[in-house]
């Protein structure tokens, strides 16, 4: 707390540079799905969920591989990956 008053709050750098639309809108149907389950649990309800969670995993996974083999073709492989990693 001491640090947050003397040099202020400096949020984490966003270096999602892969998380697009495409992301953003499989992860926002996944939670609003996760949402109605958990509200009226049901079976159905639950293998929607689970469809909708396989998609949104596959798309973000797929986006970030794009990234990281972007990076590793345009730079030095090290450097590619700190800077993904930090």
């Amino acid at each position: 707390m001491e640090t947050e008053h003397a040099i202020g709050y400096q949020p984490k750098p966003d270096n999602r540079v892969w998380f697009d639309d495409d992301c953003k809108t499989a992860v926002e149907e996944k939670n609003v799905s996760c949402k109605k389950w958990i509200n009226t649990p049901t079976s159905c309800k639950r293998l929607e969920y689970e469809r909708l969670q396989k998609i949104a995993h596959k798309i973000c996974k797929n986006k970030k591989g794009i990234q990281i083999d972007n990076c590793i073709k345009e730079e030095h492989f090290r450097d590619s990956y700190m800077r993904l990693v930090h």
